[in-house]
């Protein structure tokens, strides 16, 4: 693990077991969450949720962003810190700034990361369901606005089934031709 990593990893377990012991109800067997074990109340980290879990309620992604946006601050180049920030800013419907952060992880991770890459597929169809959602169904070109994203969601899914050879970069553009032989570059 690279000394930053380290760093974060040691920041993470000390910011989350201060967590733990704060937000744990008493046992059940009648033991307070306060007699734990120390190593129980150290090393117990709760695990990342994901995009497609349940999600966390806006305080806990508000607390989640300014605790990350510190961390960020330090270690600039971890990637778990910005898929973290990612996730949190997407679960807030914050598309354009979670993939911003996802294509930064992205570009440190040297551009390949399968996990990273549906994380910013997943994120930029949610966008697109999320605008198609918020259109007016009395507005005059609501039809026309609805038919725009649509075409825009299914050429992004097109881009997408492409060999990655041939995007130009990991937003779903293709050099070459697309749909219908529009030719695109």
């Amino acid at each position: 693990m690279t000394r930053n990593g380290g760093t974060v990893l040691r920041v993470l377990k000390k910011m989350f077991a201060r967590q733990v012991v704060e937000e744990t109800p008493p046992a059940t067997d009648g033991h307070a969450a306060d007699q734990l074990p120390a190593s129980a109340v150290t090393t117990a980290l709760p695990p990342l949720r994901l995009q497609h879990e349940p999600v966390a309620t806006v305080l806990e992604d508000d607390a989640i962003i300014k605790r990350f946006e510190l961390l960020l601050i330090r270690c600039p180049r971890n990637t778990k810190v910005l898929e973290t920030l990612a996730e949190a800013h997407a679960r807030k419907g914050m598309f354009g700034q979670s993939l911003s952060f996802y294509r930064r992880a992205l570009a440190i991770a040297g551009g390949k990361n399968a996990v990273i890459e549906e994380a910013i597929e997943a994120t930029t169809l949610k966008r697109f369901d999320r605008d198609l959602s918020q259109l007016d169904p009395k507005a005059p070109d609501q039809a026309v606005q609805r038919e725009r994203i649509q075409n825009q969601r299914l050429d992004y899914q097109w881009h997408e089934m492409e060999e990655p050879s041939q995007r130009d970069d990991h937003q779903g553009t293709i050099s070459g031709t697309a749909p219908g032989g529009v030719k695109t570059s």
